[in-house]
């Protein structure tokens, strides 16, 4: 078949897009003109741009898009009966009322028979208008199709029937059909076969929405199902489930033998579900149900729709604040351009030895004893002898560069039993060093400073660095209490 026929005999088929190659309609790898496929928009001014196309790899995600629009368009124009039949694919059945006792007879109560009457000519009106709306759906799909799919329809073994008819539910059958790559022209085990791996090897991505990832494996049952295909036939699946429901797996009353079949069925497809889910966010709840089962209880949903509602409400375990080793606390860091919008000083880290800006007090080159105005009192010596700043004399200096003037920090501190404002405190004690009785406490930090061993105990050494950065320079501590 070519694609110069593609419009032929097709009410409400896309035109002026140009025929597709010969050959193309029945290879589902061939990609016909490209150009045509993404300029195609539909017939149906409201569905400008959904519209059912088979000439890429993200052909079955767009059909249900497409469907999905289709049946909201439907439902706005054609009511609701149609709506349903879209969403469904089911052509709506229009059964007339049962006629009152004793009608037939002639005994039946007038009011119930005239009643009847009235009922039955109203169903009889509804059936003509249903029947006209499918016929209107039908045009209204056959003007979302782009040429290779309406080549496509045209090549499939239930097209002249449903063109017969002009039944649009029926077409929405072949269309899915080709969308999920099902054709009828093979091999029936083969095409079950592939439907079912195809089904199975149905993953959730990292981003994708749990609705969305239901949305394709429903579909992919449904697809299944339609080329003739079944799950849930497994002997284990099916001891399991006569052993939960109470019943014998050799009974064969109609009744008990429909039930375990779908719940086998359900059981199958909730668990193919869960473990396709993405292991990033669901890994925790999959783990959760195999501990349970060793333990000797059962949570696994029984059904696919209650294995969706699980992923949709599922909340994950929180996340516990953590570090990375070697950084056993909290960093506070400025820099040099602007602060919560205050200006800086722009100088560089200040030395506490000569009280130039620039350097700090171990790159000093006025040297380590000495100065313009002598060593501050506030000064630690490490173990390998060398001096450096304490964390007061820092703080204090990002105090007075005014790094706690901000109005938006709320920083308080308890000063001999009363707790007063950082911002009218005044570090002028004849040293510009925080005294020792002060603490400074982070909501944010996961870390406490303190000056003052005595508040301590337990005071040791750790093997990682508690580094304090502030506009005066660097402080490297390994005390722990």
């Amino acid at each position: 078949m070519t694609g110069d026929g593609a419009n032929k005999g097709s009410p409400g088929g896309p035109s002026g897009s140009g025929p597709s190659p010969a050959g193309g309609g029945m290879n589902k790898k061939y990609y016909p003109n490209a150009t045509t496929n993404r300029n195609f928009q539909g017939a149906c001014e409201e569905l400008k741009g959904e519209v059912f196309d088979c000439s890429g790899y993200g052909q079955a995600d767009q059909y249900v898009r497409t469907k999905n629009h289709l049946a909201n368009y439907v439902g706005r124009t054609l009511g609701g009966t149609i709506r349903t039949a879209v969403e469904k694919l089911v052509t709506p059945v229009i059964t007339e009322p049962p006629p009152p006792t004793g009608y037939n007879a002639g005994t039946a109560n007038p009011a119930d028979k005239f009643k009847w009457e009235t009922e039955v000519r109203g169903t009889s009106r509804k059936r003509e208008k249903v029947e006209d709306q499918i016929q209107q759906l039908y045009s209204i799909v056959f003007g979302q199709c782009t040429d290779a799919m309406v080549t496509r329809i045209e090549a499939h073994m239930d097209y002249d029937v449903a063109s017969g008819k002009s039944d649009g539910v029926a077409l929405l059958k072949i269309i899915k059909s080709i969308s999920f790559y099902f054709h009828d022209q093979k091999y029936a085990p083969q095409s079950i076969h592939e439907q079912k791996r195809q089904l199975f090897s149905i993953k959730q991505s990292q981003h994708e929405t749990v609705t969305h990832y239901y949305e394709r494996f429903h579909n992919a049952v449904q697809v299944l199902e339609q080329c003739g295909g079944t799950i849930g036939t497994d002997p284990g699946v099916v001891q399991l489930v006569c052993t939960n429901l109470r019943l014998s797996t050799s009974t064969t009353d109609p009744g008990e033998v429909r039930k375990i079949t779908e719940a086998v069925h359900e059981y199958t497809m909730a668990v193919a579900f869960l473990l396709g889910a993405d292991p990033a966010r669901f890994g925790t709840m999959m783990r959760e149900y195999e501990n349970a089962f060793t333990n000797g209880r059962n949570e696994w949903p029984k059904t696919l729709n209650e294995a969706h509602r699980r992923l949709v409400n599922w909340k994950g375990p929180s996340r516990a604040p953590s570090m990375s080793a070697g950084t056993d606390g909290m960093s506070f860091g400025t820099n040099s351009q602007q602060q919560n919008g205050r200006q800086s000083t722009g100088k560089g880290p200040h030395c506490w030895h000569c009280q130039e800006y620039g350097h700090v007090k171990t790159d000093c080159p006025h040297g380590t004893s000495g100065g313009k105005t002598g060593a501050q009192s506030n000064i630690e010596e490490n173990a390998d002898g060398t001096q450096q700043e304490s964390g007061k004399q820092m703080l204090a200096h990002a105090y007075n560069e005014g790094e706690f003037d901000d109005c938006n920090v709320n920083m308080q501190f308890l000063e001999h039993g009363t707790v007063v404002d950082c911002r009218t405190t005044s570090l002028d004690n004849g040293t510009g060093a925080i005294p020792n009785s002060w603490i400074l406490l982070d909501n944010q930090s996961t870390v406490d400073v303190f000056a003052n061993r005595k508040m301590l105990c337990n005071i040791r050494q750790v093997p990682s660095v508690l580094r304090i950065h502030t506009q005066a320079g660097v402080g490297h501590y390994q005390l722990e209490g």
